[in-house]
């Protein structure tokens, strides 16, 4: 292909993505926590959702904690809907083992509507 065609093909793609409207996003999501823990504790964890929409949207989420040097690990997942405009909160509490390692922890949600995905963490440390 010539440069020239390459040159049309690059602003004829340009001029489409440019036509379409803006994706508005539809929900936020984001999972709060932090601090200092010693093993045994109990870790409060706090999720928030937030539907920016005058439509009903339904939502799968999930939440894993990256365990310092053991890896990622499933901690909790779910589906609801929110209303429209509707904000919503979860509280969740993580037991930590009486022999969980020492070092920071980061939890991490992932929120999925049928539109769109959105992540969020947030850590806390262990001594």
């Amino acid at each position: 292909m010539s440069s020239l065609a390459r040159t049309t093909v690059v602003m004829l793609a340009l001029l489409v993505v440019s036509a379409l409207p803006a994706m508005a996003q539809q929900f936020e999501a984001e999972i709060d926590c932090g601090g200092v823990f010693a093993p045994g504790d109990q870790v409060p964890l706090t999720l928030r959702f937030e539907n920016q929409t005058q439509q009903s949207i339904a939502i799968e989420g999930d939440v894993t904690v990256r365990v310092p040097g053991l890896g990622d690990f499933p901690y909790r997942q779910g589906n609801f809907t929110l209303g429209p405009n509707q904000d919503r909160d979860f509280n969740l509490t993580l037991n930590l083992p009486p022999n969980a390692p020492n070092g920071s922890y980061t939890v991490r949600l992932r929120a999925m509507s049928p539109q769109e995905m959105t992540f969020d963490s947030c850590s806390f440390q262990v001594q």
